[in-house]
This record gives structure tokens, sequence and C-alpha cells, in this order.
């Protein structure tokens, strides 16, 4: 192997109606890669990854179960996959019964693994490029996978990235909704609010957007008129300014964030790759904070397996959590990326207080089985 690879810098509900009537229609298999189906991926619908999510998570944490946990993290295993048994039936018998009396663990596993889902998906239809006939159905695909994730637990980032998502195809009265929601979850964070201000100018008719300025005044009232319907606010002339320079100021920062931007794109890591390497990633990870060092090594390319000992990686791991006073309990996948042929999955870790990472790295990226070849402890 090209050792160079390990080196690289790392760069709910009414949805529950829609998963039941998907179920009725098939069975879902219990795997990480739910949509391995005749039809293009694009088309398959939100409902049935998010359920299929669901059904992975509790295949995962009944393994991990059975593969036994340490004390401290047993009680909490058992709740959650008591919690993710009881929505695997509701799914499937009782779809109008609420998340209301699930535990903020089992919801925020839940929404974790739907929001990686989404984020997947999106970063891989954003790469096919508008061109692409499956590129807008990817990208609703998406933002809806970000809406039930913050269905069942609320979170900023992902109504932003889908307010974003509904800008790309051009839904920017559904946009600004997504960035009003995300400033409301954040208390109000302005930056939120300047994206929302910056979709519902765009969600104008063009006819109110003259050049020569002369229905300024029309516009600035439309807007205006907007956010009051939405958000209950009286947005003074002062505050539509102030917006309107950081809209302008942020504009001309992403402007030349492009243009000085060299970026040598990488091979093209197909769909159910990327799938792959983030459901294998996530295995991997959940063996290591368990302590399972030995299973976690099986996955080793037999190159890396030699340099890194077994006590040489528990004491990485050790050391990395070391200033945490809880125990690493969850693990989060973003989109896999590939630099020099090589591909990496960037693995959050995360305990009560502490957020850290393990990024591990593919050397053949095309190959069916999976090995790692490399792993990078930390942070960025």
């Amino acid at each position: 192997m090209d050792s160079d690879c390990r080196q690289k810098e790392k760069p709910a509900q009414s949805w529950l109606i829609e998963l039941t009537i998907f179920k009725m229609a098939s069975t879902l298999p219990l795997c990480f890669d739910c949509v391995s189906m005749t039809k293009p991926e694009s088309h398959i619908s939100a409902a049935a990854v998010a359920a299929g999510t669901i059904q992975n998570l509790l295949l995962l944490h009944t393994e991990r179960q059975k593969r036994g946990v340490s004390a401290d993290k047993k009680a909490k295993l058992d709740e959650l996959v008591a919690g993710l048994g009881i929505v695997n039936e509701r799914l499937s018998i009782h779809p109008e019964t609420a998340f209301a009396d699930l535990t903020p663990l089992c919801k925020s596993h839940m929404a974790d693994a739907i929001a990686s889902k989404a984020e997947i998906y999106q970063d891989h239809y954003r790469g096919l490029g508008g061109a692409d006939p499956d590129y807008r159905n990817g990208l609703v695909l998406a933002a809806r996978l970000f809406e039930y994730a913050n269905d069942i637990n609320e979170n900023q980032t992902w109504m932003h990235w889908r307010g974003l998502l509904l800008n790309e195809l051009g839904d920017h009265q559904a946009a600004a909704d997504s960035f009003g929601k995300a400033s409301e979850i954040s208390g109000g964070k302005d930056i939120y609010q300047v994206f929302q201000m910056q979709s519902l100018s765009a969600a104008q008719p063009s006819t109110s957007k003259n050049e020569s300025g002369q229905d300024a005044d029309a516009l600035l009232n439309s807007i205006r008129a907007s956010v009051k319907a939405i958000t209950g606010m009286d947005i003074s002339d002062e505050e539509l300014q102030t917006m309107a320079r950081a809209n302008d100021l942020l504009q001309e920062r992403f402007e030349e964030a492009v243009d000085d931007e060299v970026v040598e794109a990488g091979p093209f890591l197909p769909l159910d790759q990327q799938l792959k390497i983030a459901q294998f990633g996530v295995e991997t990870a959940y063996l290591i904070v368990d302590g399972h060092y030995e299973e976690a090594r099986k996955r080793f390319g037999a190159s890396f397996k030699s340099d890194l000992s077994l006590q040489d990686m528990k004491a990485e791991y050790e050391e990395m959590t070391s200033y945490s006073e809880t125990p690493m309990e969850t693990a989060y996948a973003m989109a896999p990326y590939v630099v020099d042929g090589c591909a990496h999955i960037y693995i959050a870790v995360q305990s009560d207080d502490i957020s850290e990472a393990i990024t591990f790295i593919f050397n053949h990226v095309e190959e069916k089985k999976l090995e790692i070849e490399g792993i990078d402890w930390g942070r960025p």
C-alpha cells in the first residue's frame, strides 16, 4: 500500500404513515443500504430510506448487545435497543402512534442516522451536476431526509442544509421557511435570518426586481410582509439594511472562495459504495469505542494490521479520549470522499461531554471487500 494514503489532511409525525404504506408494499432488508433496488436511487421514497435506516440501527445495536459492552454503557444500550424495537414495530403496525414517549437517546440515534444518510445523498447528487436527470430527484430526497431527522430531533444545521438544497431546487419560499426554523431552533441567530432574507428576496416575482431600482420599495415591503407572516416580527429599515449588507458580504466571500479554490476532482464514488463505506466505518467505530479492538483489527488490510498493533491501537484511542469524563457512546458518519485514490470516511464519535473523530482510510475504493489501510485519530 502507498503509505502516503494514510497521511493526507482531512479535509415523527405524519411520515410514519408513508413509511407504513411502503412496508405494506415491500419488505425492507435489514441493512444500511436499504435502497439497493432496480430503480434509480433518486426515485426511492425518502420514507423507505428512513425506515431502512431505523431497522439497520436496531440490527447494529442488537449486535453490540450480543458482543457485550462495559457496565457504564449497558443500561443506555439496553434502553436504545428497546426503543428502536418499539419504533420498528410501530412502523409496521401502529403508524398513528407518535414518538413522544421515546427516550431522547433513541430519538438522537435515529435522527443522526437519517441525517447522515441525507448528507451522503446530497453530496452524491450535487456531484452529478444539474445536467444529470437524477440531480433534482436526488436533492429532493436529501431535503426530505433532513426534514425527517429534524422531525425526530430538532437540529438547526439540518434545517440550514435543507434550506440550501431547496434554494438549489428553486423552491425559495420553502427554503426561507427552513432557514426560519433553523433560526428558531438556534434562538434567533442572525446568520440564519440572513439566509432567510436572501431566500425571501429570491422568491419575489421578477417584475419586482427592476435593476433601475424603481420597485425597490415594493420589494422591501414584500420581504417585510413575508418575514412578518413567517416570524410574527416587524423588521425595521435598519434591520433590513444590516441583513442586506451581511448578505452581500456573504455572497462576496462565497464567490471569492470558489474563485480561489483549486481542487483536483477525485475518482467518483458510486452511491452504493459510499453507503457501504459509511456503514463499514460506523460499525468499526463502535467496535473501537466498545473496546473490541481485536474485532476491529480484523477489518484491517494485512499491511496496516502489521503496522498498528492491538496495544498501539488501544493507546491511540485512549489518548484521543483521555480528557472525556464520560464514555464515547455515539458514532455519526459523514459523506465519504476520495483523496489521491484513497477513500476516506470521517466518523464523529461523541460522549456526553466531548466530540472526537476517527477517519478510516481505504486504498482500493472499488474493491468489493473493504479493508482499512490507515486511521487518522481526532478532529481536524
